[in-house]
């Protein structure tokens, strides 16, 4: 068993392990594999001592790598800033009515974000099933089985580690920031606001699944990798995946070099 992680694309599969990180792309009947070795990770004692504190390790793997994000952030804190001096006119029920309405808002928005990307993800239906073959082979890995077609056809094709989790947190913790504001009277600035949805999620995602009341959390984001982000691979596409993943193990443990991958590459299109 090795520890690993994933992409999938409309034609191909990434598995990425601590050392190296491997790219099948299947495209126009031309296979391709490329092997790439990861950048080291910081090795900062700063930074490696913040990446380990609670929140602040949110802020650093995601936010700080999203440079949409933290425009957003920076934005609404400069406009917030200009605007600090000026006292408010709200009574207590006007600011009670305008966190109802952010939560409405806030619902709205995420509902109808859900259905639109729906309705586009009917047209990735490639990329969806080469996600399903990405969560059997990393399953089937986890579960210390041979990786074969028989074990990874009885995995499941939802996971725990799947980044959809941790947007079903963020839709979680949204609702219950939103709902802390109409019982405390006050508006968080939107920035504030993003930034803890965010970085308690991350917290919230690294729990252990049995935690009774995040069940819904964890529920929603089984409920759309099923319907809305993976599909059922055909035996094709699971058996690319499955000998992208073999390659990246190969490299992992040094049972494989670098120059192996287009030998493994020839001797599996031969086999197949």
């Amino acid at each position: 068993m090795i520890r690993v992680s994933g992409q999938s694309y409309n034609n191909g599969i990434k598995f990425i392990g601590e050392k190296y990180s491997v790219n099948f792309r299947d495209e126009h009947g031309k296979t391709t594999i490329s092997v790439s070795q990861n950048v080291l990770k910081d090795t900062n004692k700063v930074m490696r001592f913040l990446g380990k504190l609670p929140i602040v390790r949110g802020f650093l793997n995601v936010i700080c790598k999203n440079y949409f994000l933290l425009a957003i952030i920076i934005a609404d804190v400069v406009m917030n800033l200009i605007t600090i001096g000026e006292e408010s006119t709200l009574s207590d029920k006007a600011v009670m009515l305008l966190g109802i309405l952010s939560l409405c808002t806030f619902i709205t928005t995420v509902a109808l974000c859900l259905y639109m990307m729906s309705r586009i993800f009917m047209k990735m239906k490639n990329t969806w099933m080469y996600h399903g073959a990405e969560h059997m082979v990393i399953e089937t890995n986890y579960k210390d089985k041979e990786i074969n077609l028989e074990n990874c056809r009885n995995s499941p094709r939802v996971s725990d580690n799947c980044g959809t989790m941790l947007v079903s947190l963020m839709i979680f913790v949204g609702i219950v920031l939103n709902v802390l504001q109409i019982i405390l009277k006050v508006q968080f600035w939107s920035s504030i606001e993003l930034i803890l949805m965010i970085t308690i999620a991350y917290e919230l995602f690294r729990m252990k699944r049995t935690n009774i009341l995040l069940k819904p959390a964890f529920k929603l984001g089984y409920f759309l990798q099923e319907k809305l982000f993976t599909k059922e691979p055909n035996d094709h596409q699971l058996a690319q995946a499955m000998l992208t993943f073999s390659i990246l193990e190969g490299l992992e443990t040094g049972e494989l070099t670098v120059e192996d991958v287009n030998e493994v590459l020839e001797e599996a299109k031969l086999a197949g």
